[in-house]
């Protein structure tokens, strides 16, 4: 009987621990590749759509004054298919460039100084991951991209709508010369995001 008490308070402290590990926003949805041919070569296809998504943030409160500063992680998991079980030397991989933006008329203009920030809360540009091993690097299962920005009290309560962009290359690319195919050398995705705020405990 003890020994199943114990093993019951263990299991609800691991159950506890990793739900507080896990508070990272994963998006759904997910980038899918194709990796085709002898040469491997990677064919992206973003496949996201609009949708609600939630944000952990410190909140600080310094005498009178209280800051709200997201901090956070967000998730884009990837779905790869390989037409052969080829080892590669070099991993096979993916070239992003993400962005958030805010709506100019929703903002506050002034003060000038931070003012690209507040436009583009999340800026990853020119990132990369693996979407298939080789002997001399790792396959990544998703994209994470860090979430660093302040945001106003009245953002915190109430929320906000934000547009993320995201631009995806696969690397050996796909179709050189962007006409043949389906999917060409650089594909583009914006979504609507409907950001809801939380302190992060």
């Amino acid at each position: 009987m003890k020994k199943t008490t114990i093993m019951i308070t263990t299991l609800m402290i691991s159950l506890l621990a990793a739900s507080a590990v896990e508070a990272d926003a994963v998006l759904t949805g997910e980038i899918n590749a194709e990796v085709k041919e002898w040469l491997g070569i990677v064919y992206p296809e973003i496949n996201l759509e609009n949708q609600s998504v939630t944000f952990e943030v410190d909140v600080v409160t310094d005498g009178n004054e209280t800051t709200y500063q997201v901090n956070d992680t967000l998730i884009i998991n990837l779905d790869v298919t390989k037409e052969t079980n080829r080892t590669y030397v070099f991993p096979r991989s993916i070239f992003y460039t993400a962005y958030m933006k805010r709506k100019i008329g929703l903002m506050d203009i002034f003060p000038l100084r931070g003012l690209i920030g507040r436009i583009f809360p999340m800026l990853a540009l020119f990132k990369s991951v693996n979407v298939v091993k080789g002997m001399l690097g790792k396959e990544d299962q998703s994209i994470n991209i860090s979430l660093n920005y302040e945001i106003s009290n009245t953002t915190f309560e109430n929320g906000e709508n934000l547009t993320m962009t995201i631009y995806v290359m696969g690397f050996l690319p796909g179709d050189l010369n962007g006409l043949s195919g389906k999917i060409p050398i650089i594909t583009k995705k914006q979504i609507t995001l409907e950001v809801s705020y939380i302190e992060n405990i």
